[in-house]
Order: structure tokens, then C-alpha cells, then sequence
């Protein structure tokens, strides 16, 4: 009796009767049935215990010590003596038409918020690959608000004939919003019409503004755009924008005379980029001479120079 009140909390089965406990190499089965009860007729609402007969159905259950758990269980039909309906017995543990517990399925869902395949976990479970993507896909986010900071990027996804997707986040909270099907201009403007547009829409113009600061072919018409765009984001009321603008207020020179100069700092920056990436890759250089020698040999290399 111990032994079968400790299975039946290990399993989570509450008001099961473990009948048998068979293994195999990879495999343990599980003979199990319900309590006897009373039940009411799902027609006519009249209670009975009278058993019209009994069927074995095989459930899968979640792996345990290394192997597969299959549940074989006694299941009864009920006949109710008032309009003779026949009916199974209540059954917690297993909806309808099922053939796992509820349980198995939430363990699919836990173990695919890892990065792993269905086909591994399939095998792990003994289930197949498209049972896997039916319980997956019962699965929708859908966000009903936007955070007050968005990063949007774009990734290599290469699904449903696009070649990029589109990612959205909340850096402050670190979390990601969502994920579109693809970067297009008119799919976001689409996308975001669900929200209140009265920050995003205003955020928008700014950008959009910003932007257009930086094709002017000229000093003088760069100086006054600027100046526009800086009393427009000091009066966004939205904090990044806001301190953004304090930003151009104080070098604002240097900004207005780089209009001035066809050069700009691009070549360094990728120069530095291609630097960090040298650096991540052999853990450090401790040696300085060392590591600046092999910069210098990947960028300036010539093999009519090399001593």
C-alpha cells in the first residue's frame, strides 16, 4: 500500500489505483484505474454506479528515472438505468480523445523553451515529430501594449519565403515584444496601428526628421533644421528624445561643421569593430606590443613588406 501511494504521488494521479508496474530496458508500464463512484448522466443527470463494461487505453506519461512511462488503464463505461446512456468515467488527468496526460503536454511545452528540436524531444518522450508541432502550436503571444523603449532590428530567418525577419524589444526590461515576418515599411506601419500611436507615431516623426538633417548638402541648411528638430525633441515629453536633444545642444558646433567636411569617422569605427572581434577570439592579449603587431599585420599586410 506504500508502495503504490508513493507511485501515485510521484505520478500526480490523484484518485488512481496502480493494479501492476512492469519494466522493460527503456520503458515502464504502468497498470492503473480509476475509483469507483458515483457518476451522473451527462443526458438525463441521473446518478449511477451500474458498469456496462470496460476498455484498455494505453496513455503516455512523462519519462522518469531515464525511460519512457506508459500508463495502461482500466477504463469503465457507466449505463444509466433511467434512459440507458452509456458514458465513461470523469477522467482528470486525460482530456477527451486523448492519448497523453496533461501532464506530458506541459512538459513538451516547458522543455521547448530550450533551445532544443522537436525531433529530440520527440524521441526523449516517445511521441512523434508532428504530435510535437500540434502542442507547440497551441502556443500565441500576442502583445496587447508596447513598453515606453523600442529596439527594432532584423535577422536572418529565412521562413515562409522571406529571406529576413524582423525583431522587436523592451532593452529596459530585456525582454523581446514580438517577432514580425518580415522588415517591410508598410507591414510595421500596418503592425503598429494595433497601439496607441499618440508616442509612437510622434517618435516616428523625430527619426524621420533626424534623418533628413543628414542629407543636407550644406552648413547653413543643416544649422537651421537642427535647430528645429532640438525644439521639437525638447518638447516630445519623451525622455530619450528629450536628452537627446540636450546632446546636439552641446555639440552643436562640431555637428554643424562637419556639414563642412567630406570625411568622417566610419573607417576607424569598422576598424574598431573588426579589432574586438580579433580580441573576443583569442580571449586577450596580455602582450601589447604583441596585439598591436597583429592589428596592424591584418590591416596594413603586404606581403611585398614582410621582412
Amino acid at each position: 500500500m506504500l508502495y503504490a501511494n508513493f507511485t501515485e504521488k510521484l505520478l500526480g494521479l490523484k484518485g488512481v489505483i496502480i493494479k501492476n508496474i512492469n519494466q522493460t530496458s527503456n520503458m515502464i508500464i504502468i497498470t492503473i484505474e480509476k475509483e469507483r463512484k458515483l457518476h451522473s448522466c451527462p443526458c438525463c443527470g441521473t446518478e449511477t454506479k451500474d458498469i456496462h463494461d470496460y476498455r484498455w487505453q494505453k496513455i503516455k506519461e512523462i519519462p522518469a528515472f531515464g525511460k519512457q512511462v506508459l500508463l495502461h488503464l482500466r477504463k469503465r463505461r457507466y449505463r444509466c438505468p433511467a434512459c440507458g446512456k452509456r458514458f465513461y468515467e470523469e477522467n482528470s488527468f486525460l482530456p477527451r480523445y486523448h492519448r497523453m496526460t496533461n501532464r506530458l503536454s506541459a512538459y513538451v511545452m516547458k522543455q521547448l523553451t530550450d533551445v532544443r528540436s522537436f525531433t529530440s524531444l520527440a524521441r526523449e518522450v516517445n511521441l512523434s515529430v508532428s504530435t510535437i508541432i500540434r502542442i507547440f502550436d497551441l502556443i500565441y503571444y500576442s502583445p496587447s501594449e508596447l513598453p515606453s523603449v523600442l529596439c527594432i532590428d532584423e535577422f536572418k530567418g529565412n521562413t515562409d519565403r522571406e529571406k529576413y525577419q524582423c525583431i522587436i524589444t523592451d532593452p529596459v526590461n530585456r525582454r523581446i515584444i514580438d517577432i514580425l515576418p518580415n522588415r517591410q515599411k508598410h507591414k510595421l506601419i500596418t503592425y503598429f496601428k494595433r497601439f496607441d500611436r499618440s508616442k509612437i507615431s510622434n517618435a516616428y516623426w523625430l527619426k524621420e526628421s533626424f534623418l533628413k538633417i543628414l542629407e543636407c548638402r550644406d552648413q547653413s541648411s543643416a544649422k537651421n533644421q537642427l535647430k528645429e528638430w532640438v525644439m521639437a525633441a525638447s518638447n516630445s515629453g519623451i525622455e530619450r528624445f528629450v536628452s537627446c536633444a540636450k546632446t546636439m545642444i552641446n555639440w552643436s558646433e562640431g555637428i554643424i561643421n562637419s556639414f563642412n567636411c567630406d570625411y568622417t569617422n566610419a573607417f576607424t569605427e569598422g576598424c574598431n569593430n573588426k579589432i574586438k572581434v580579433l580580441k573576443r577570439n583569442a580571449y586577450g592579449y596580455r602582450n601589447f606590443n604583441r596585439f598591436r603587431n597583429r592589428i596592424l599585420h591584418i590591416f596594413n599586410h603586404n606581403e611585398d613588406e614582410v621582412a
